[in-house]
């Protein structure tokens, strides 16, 4: 039985958890992710992959936002600026590996911006695998509450 799979990718334009000292920015922050979870429950997504995350405590306030049966894992490897990547799933997830090396057969050089070639991303990709059926959730931006249930083991209705 085939079951229908969404991915969808998103650059979440820096999101870091602001400090406890700055009111406004704790309340945009809030709004971000109310819009973000908003947008991710309302495409139906099962996987997202998400582009700077700023920390893990704010992939973990993403994935909280959604649900409490998201799952979120996220690189180990930021940038200089402390900026990662991460993936959140409907489903669990399982991180395999790292990847930072850019592979050596079959790329031109990469030029860098110190004039050098790039040998490693900047971010580290990683691989990551799912299992099992996931509970549906759904998230609703006016009341900014998750709502959860469990899915049947098999189940391939979609979660629109």
């Amino acid at each position: 039985m085939a079951i229908d799979l969404i991915v969808m990718t998103w650059n979440v334009e820096n999101l870091f958890r602001p400090d406890d000292t700055d009111a406004a920015a704790a309340e945009t922050y809030a709004a971000k992710l109310t819009y973000i979870a908003g947008l991710i429950s309302g495409t139906g997504a099962d996987v997202v992959a998400v582009q700077e995350i700023g920390s893990p405590a704010a992939a973990e306030d993403l994935r909280a936002a959604l649900c409490e049966a998201w799952q979120a894992v996220v690189s180990a490897h930021p940038d200089s600026r402390g900026i990662s990547v991460a993936v959140v799933a409907r489903h669990p997830l399982t991180e395999e590996a790292r990847i930072t090396a850019l592979p050596q057969a079959g790329l031109p050089a990469v030029p860098d911006v110190d004039g050098g070639s790039l040998t490693h991303l900047g971010r580290s990709a990683f691989k990551s695998t799912s299992t099992a059926a996931a509970p549906a959730c759904g998230y609703s931006p006016l009341t900014s509450r998750a709502s959860c249930s469990p899915t049947r083991a098999g189940d391939a209705s979609p979660r629109r």
